[in-house]
Parts: structure tokens; C-alpha cells; sequence
């Protein structure tokens, strides 16, 4: 292996109980042949005198250095990890975002035809409310200015009240001129508290022609 040859190829000139303590080392924290600690620590001459004078601050040194990596790692996972985290919320966000536009535009298209008939109708019937009743009656009268009794007074007109005097009138409209002819030859007498009417009144048709036999 690469890593291999390169340690040899560190270790060469050496003696051979520092070799076997290398070889030892490396059995003994589990690192590899070829870890950057090792290379580095070869290349510079520290590692021979790490074993020599020093063997328990090494192994201490490979313990640090372990907890360094693991540390290391633990935070690069985390990364990941929290960053798999933001990609599946934002994808479960566009996704349900997705499916409540969809479901806003079906429930739009279908209340759209009938909310577009509601609205013709009203527009038809507010219309027909300003312009037909007018137009009816013979529409409006240019230039002309009403007071306050003769708007009161076409109010009344319009009331039922109004309406079933127009009636009257219509009914009696020949009679009332000969009415109080009959007066005298009718055996009917009017008393307004303890006064006897003799004149003033005479007998009405309140009912249609169709209503009267």
C-alpha cells in the first residue's frame, strides 16, 4: 500500500527497536500506517525522541489528537445532519404550499360559475331596481323642482293608502258628481255625536265593478 511504503520509506536507517516501536505504537492506538500524525511527526524527527524520552506524553498526544478528529467529525455530522434537516423541511414546506394552491384553485373553479351567475343576477336586478320602475311610470320629469309637502305628497301617493284612493276616485268618478242628489231620497241618516249630518255625504262604491253583484 501507499501508506505503507511511505512509513517504511520514513523508518528507513533506523534502527530496529525504534522500527519495532513504531510498529508497536501503531498497534496500540489502532491508528494507521499511514495517518498524518505519524508522517508528521517522522518527518520531523519528533516521534524518535517522543519514544525515547517521552512515552506516556505521546500516547496522551495520540488520545488528543483522536478527541481533536472525533470532535471534528461529531460537528461535520451535525452539519450535515442539521442541514439534511433544513432541506426536508423546506421540501415538506414547498410541498404543502403546492397542495393548498391547488386545492385553493379547484375550490375557486368550482364556485366560480355560480359566483359569476349570483353576480349577473344582482347587477340585472340593481339595475332593473333604478331603471325599470321609471321607465314604467313614464321615467323622469326634466327640470322640474318639488318642495317638501309635494314630495311628502307623492310619497303618499305611492303608499297603499294613496293607491286605494286613486281606487275610489276611479270607481266613484260619475257618481260623485250627482251623489249628493241621492241624498234626500235615501232613507240614511249620518250623526256625528249628537249632531245629525244633512248634508256633505252621499253613498260610495268601494269595491271594483267585478266585486259589486
Amino acid at each position: 500500500m501507499a501508506t505503507s511504503s511511505l512509513l517504511e520509506k520514513l523508518l528507513e536507517g533506523r534502527s530496529e527497536e525504534f522500527k519495532r516501536k513504531v510498529f508497536q505504537l501503531v498497534a496500540q492506538t489502532g491508528y494507521s500506517e499511514g495517518d498524518p500524525l505519524f508522517v508528521i511527526l517522522l518527518a520531523t524527527g519528533t516521534l524518535q525522541t517522543l519514544l525515547n524520552e517521552k512515552p506516556v506524553e505521546i500516547d496522551e498526544m495520540f488520545n488528543r489528537w483522536f478527541n481533536s478528529i472525533t470532535k471534528s467529525m461529531d460537528l461535520v455530522e451535525k452539519e450535515i445532519v442539521e442541514r439534511q434537516k433544513e432541506a426536508i423541511a423546506k421540501a415538506a414546506g414547498d410541498l404543502i404550499r403546492k397542495a393548498e394552491r391547488q386545492e385553493a384553485s379547484r375550490f375557486f373553479t368550482s364556485i366560480l360559475p355560480g359566483a359569476i351567475a349570483v353576480g349577473v343576477i344582482l347587477v340585472i336586478g340593481f339595475v332593473a331596481g333604478i331603471t325599470v320602475p321609471p321607465v314604467l311610470k313614464g321615467g323622469y320629469v326634466a327640470g322640474e323642482k318639488l318642495t317638501a309637502d309635494e314630495v311628502e305628497t307623492l310619497r303618499w301617493a305611492n303608499s297603499d293608502e294613496g293607491k286605494y284612493a286613486r281606487q275610489l276616485m276611479s270607481w266613484n268618478a260619475d257618481y260623485l258628481k250627482v251623489c249628493n242628489q241621492d241624498v234626500d231620497s235615501l232613507p240614511v241618516k249620518l250623526k256625528m255625536g249628537q249632531r245629525e249630518a244633512k248634508k256633505g255625504f252621499c253613498l260610495l262604491w268601494i269595491k271594483p265593478p267585478n266585486q259589486r253583484f
